[in-house]
């Protein structure tokens, strides 16, 4: 099968896409339907761009494809699509750069009934110039809660945003425990499990929670057609140039499966279960890939189930090879507690940051009491800065505290300024370095104490 590096394409000039941009982008759009515009078209009436919102781009051409009017249509409203239609469809969206910020429908609390978010999103993004990008999570049962019954107002909401304030976007659905429940009704197999251990460490009296088993075809159907279903809506959009590939995931939208005990015994009872992970994620990587035809695809490693290290490298081979201009490998448990340059998922990352794009999410955050889980800004560049990261996915408290984006700016520039080892020996001198190894001996010596019945 050829990869998309072989395959020819056509080049067009950045003066197209960012004539499309201007054209599509302008203040106070006031909403108008597709027939309407195609109606006025027809009659020769012009359009501003204020009466084009960000989705009805794609709904125009969906309408010119599939009416006897498509070439009227599509002569009169090249201006409108055409240029972006060469930039959609023809041209691969760069990499994630510098800091993005996680607006995440699963974490917004109180924020999402009165839309308060709206209020500081426009507020930030009007005023804190370090922000590279925008990254919008969301559950598949936030969005499709019945079959076929679509809400999209969250997701829409924030792509305005992004659009009104030139920022580019990542898209990021969570399935595991997030699928919706008439998935299971049409007939997709469970797997019930108790969450044993959360970001703190292990957990005293776990909750029942389950998830579809990842390799069902049955759920692997449903998802595929919501992806399907995200890709027609914003795959054309300029300002969308990545999404998550998800699936093989229980609580985020990380790699992580049930690990504890008594799930390997269960995931066993399955049979092969590591290779039918493998070949999962291969599918549903190319289904995003199909879906979203020029973005990166975004996959958040993680270790799936204990003692994936081999399979785990295989996933990351076959993206790598496959779409070696749009993968992107993430790793999204960037601490600044130690010196993660041991660490599994970390040493993936080195391993292919010449030949993938590649960036990190912080494990927790600097404000609030996400503190005492993040450790040091300095490590935590450090850490950054060891693999030639190109972006970090940065909490909601911390993308809107502006104190610390610029601080993170200038501390990240300092560093590279520096080079690894001049920065890591002044961390030493000054007493920030912490040695990874004393702390990951510590950790497991306190975890056994605490909780021997896990062990």
């Amino acid at each position: 099968m050829s990869t998309e590096a072989e395959r020819p394409r056509v080049d067009r000039t950045e003066n197209a896409g960012n004539m499309a941009e201007n054209i599509l982008r302008g203040p106070n759009r006031e909403a108008a339907t597709p027939a309407q515009l195609v109606e006025r078209l027809l009659k020769g009436s012009p359009i501003t761009t204020n009466e084009l919102n960000p989705m009805q781009i794609t709904n125009l051409k969906n309408i010119a494809k599939t009416s006897f009017m498509a070439t009227v249509v599509g002569i009169a409203c090249f201006p409108i699509w055409g240029f972006a239609d060469s930039q959609a469809d023809e041209k691969i969206s760069g990499p994630m750069k510098g800091l993005f910020w996680r607006v995440d429908w699963s974490y917004m609390k109180e924020k999402r009934t009165d839309g308060a978010y709206l209020e500081d999103m426009k507020k930030n993004l009007s005023s804190n110039s370090c922000l590279g990008g925008i990254f919008i999570g969301f559950g598949w049962n936030d969005i499709e809660p019945k079959p076929g019954e679509y809400n999209w107002k969250f997701v829409d909401s924030v792509v305005e945003l992004a659009r009104r304030y030139g920022k580019p976007y990542k898209l990021s659905v969570k399935a595991g425990i997030r699928t919706p429940e008439w998935v299971y009704n049409e007939g997709a197999q469970i797997f019930s499990y108790k969450k044993t251990r959360g970001a703190r460490g292990w957990i005293k009296n776990p909750k029942e929670s389950h998830i579809p088993i990842p390799w069902d075809p049955i759920y692997l159907k449903y998802f595929k057609k919501f992806i399907e279903q995200m890709g027609e809506r914003y795959s054309g959009d300029y300002n969308c140039i990545a999404v998550t590939i998800s699936g093989i995931n229980s609580r985020s939208a990380e790699m992580h499966l049930p690990k504890g005990p008594e799930d390997i015994r269960e995931w066993e009872r399955l049979g092969d279960y590591k290779g039918k992970i493998v070949e999962a994620t291969g599918k549903l990587t190319d289904i995003f890939a199909d879906s979203f035809p020029r973005q990166q695809l975004c996959v958040h490693l993680a270790m799936p189930i204990k003692g994936m290290n081999t399979e785990l490298k295989s996933i990351l081979d076959y993206g790598v090879k496959k779409y070696p201009e749009r993968f992107t490998a993430q790793d999204c448990q960037l601490s600044g507690k130690s010196d993660q340059s041991q660490s599994v998922i970390y040493q993936l990352i080195h391993d292919v940051k010449d030949k993938a794009h590649h960036g990190f999410q912080n494990v927790a955050g600097w404000t609030g009491d996400g503190l005492r889980d993040q450790g040091s800004l300095e490590m935590t560049v450090l850490n950054y800065i060891g693999v030639d990261a190109e972006y970090l996915e940065v909490a909601y408290n911390d993308g809107m505290n502006q104190d610390f984006c610029r601080r993170w700016v200038d501390e990240v520039a300092k560093a590279k300024q520096m080079g690894y080892e001049e920065y890591k020996a002044s961390l030493i001198q000054n007493g920030k370095y912490v040695d990874g190894h004393r702390v990951k001996k510590a950790l497991r010596q306190r975890r056994r104490r605490q909780f021997p019945q896990f062990q």
